[in-house]
């Protein structure tokens, strides 16, 4: 593993050689996030952790029915953080 903090120019984060038609919203804004930190210079393992996380976070929003950024809220978020608080 590198300790370098710039990855390679022109490197995709891991995961995103190519973008589905299906990308739900919040994916396509994980996805712009994770290029975001791309270009700042971020690690990939920093990249790989991020994406996880979001990940975990948009599958919790699925399976309450939330799909759009414009639902989540401040509760929203609120009851994210008490579900990993019991559930971690």
């Amino acid at each position: 593993k590198s300790t370098d903090k710039k990855g390679s120019q022109g490197e995709r984060p891991e995961g995103k050689e190519k973008e589905s038609k299906n990308e739900s919203e919040m994916e396509k804004l994980m996805n712009r996030h994770l290029d975001w930190m791309q270009t700042r210079g971020f690690t990939q393992d920093t990249i790989k952790n991020s994406r996880y996380g979001i990940n975990c976070f948009i599958t919790w929003c699925d399976e309450r029915g939330i799909s759009s950024p414009n639902e989540v809220s401040t509760a929203v978020l609120a009851r994210y953080q008490r579900y990993l608080y019991h559930h971690r």
